[in-house]
């Protein structure tokens, strides 16, 4: 299981550096500017997840590699399949929401997703009634508290309505995955 998340999660985090290599070498930043979410524009329905993935410059996905891979390892450790549902309502609740309320140009970067997966890991324990969960999402809240500021923050140059959505995303998926394990779907 460990060895399964390490390179899931490490699988992901090298498609973004990849992603930012090849767009910021070889195509000027085309997919970048084709695959972000465009508020209210006519985005390909493949912006809605890979958004996600891009970044605006190498400082952006700096930034945003430790608490991703930190946060979506916690996940993905206690199995796959909870981490696909919780990144799937994620990225859907994020990218239709800054696609609906976003502020115009461009939305892109993985920090919709690590505040989807902060609000998943602090409320998950609380919900499914799991304490080694409980304990290591008010571990992950004390460590993790500044994610507060993105989500009801307003930073100029980011994208505030995505990292709303995904917080707000992240809480569904926690509700969601504890439905799914009540009713034995899992």
């Amino acid at each position: 299981m460990l060895l399964n998340s390490v390179m899931l999660v490490g699988g992901i985090v090298v498609f973004m550096y990849v992603l930012r290599f090849l767009d910021g070498v070889f195509l000027g930043n085309r997919i970048a500017a084709n695959y972000a979410i465009k508020p209210r524009g006519d985005n390909r329905l493949l912006s809605v997840v890979l958004a996600h993935y891009l970044h605006a410059n190498r400082r952006h996905l700096f930034a945003n590699t430790v608490p991703f891979f930190i946060l979506a390892f916690l996940i993905a450790f206690d199995g796959l399949d909870e981490f696909a549902v919780a990144t799937s309502i994620i990225m859907l609740i994020a990218g239709v929401g800054t696609w609906l309320f976003g502020s115009q140009g461009v939305h892109l970067g993985a920090s919709g997703l690590i505040t989807g997966y902060f609000g998943f890991v602090i409320l998950r324990g609380w919900v499914t009634g799991n304490v080694p969960a409980i304990i290591i999402g008010i571990f992950i809240g004390i460590i993790y508290f500044g994610i507060l500021g993105m989500v009801f923050g307003r930073r100029q140059g980011a994208s505030n309505v995505m990292h709303f959505f995904g917080f707000l995303g992240g809480l569904l998926a926690a509700w969601v995955w504890s439905q799914l394990l009540a009713s034995s779907v899992i």
